[in-house]
């Protein structure tokens, strides 16, 4: 039974009572078999919206249960020459966001303790706890380097993060994303 839920940067992990994973959401993987495994664990979503995308976002559809959303990315319109390139964390499959402590009565947080609602103070205060470079990404503790070839034979590592976002007075934590990739020199 699924008793806790953790946001990692490379999965949305399901853990049991005693902390053992029971399934470990992997971003990279089929989104509807995730899916499928969040409903077993939550129950049917509350709702399901389509969003459009934009030039820096594939559209996505977004599946809630109160507070956890699921963004399901499609590769589609103007993002159909990255549909059969392998995923990766930063052009994941899929998203998460946190917006509150639990979805369908299960705890929800990242790893390290952190849960929507602390305050944000005590994210501040966390030991290890890094900022973007750039701005463009919260503060965050968890992360991994994902090393990608590109095209051209370059080779370039990414950092994926678990990233925090106060909200709009900065006294409490807000929102939990992953995986968030941590640009040192812009935005994109």
């Amino acid at each position: 039974m699924v008793a806790a839920l953790i946001v990692r940067p490379e999965a949305l992990e399901l853990r049991d009572m005693g902390g053992a994973v029971i399934a470990a959401l992997d971003y990279r993987s089929d989104p509807f078999a995730a899916l499928e495994v969040l409903r077993s664990a939550l129950g049917p979503e509350s709702s399901a919206e389509e969003f459009h995308g934009s030039s820096e976002v594939p559209p996505t559809t977004t599946y809630t249960w109160d507070g956890l959303a699921f963004l399901e990315r499609r590769y589609v319109d103007h993002w159909a020459f990255a549909a059969d390139e392998p995923r990766t964390l930063t052009g994941s499959s899929f998203d998460v966001w946190v917006s509150g402590p639990t979805a369908a009565g299960i705890p929800i947080e990242a790893e390290g303790g952190f849960v929507v609602g602390m305050p944000w103070s005590t994210v501040l205060a966390a030991p290890g706890l890094q900022t973007n470079p750039s701005g463009c990404s919260g503060p965050y503790v968890d992360f991994v380097t994902e090393r990608l070839d590109r095209p051209d034979g370059a080779i370039s590592d990414r950092r994926v993060a678990v990233d925090f976002w106060p909200d709009d007075t900065a006294t409490t934590l807000a929102r939990i994303t992953a995986p968030t990739t941590v640009y040192e020199d812009g935005c994109v």
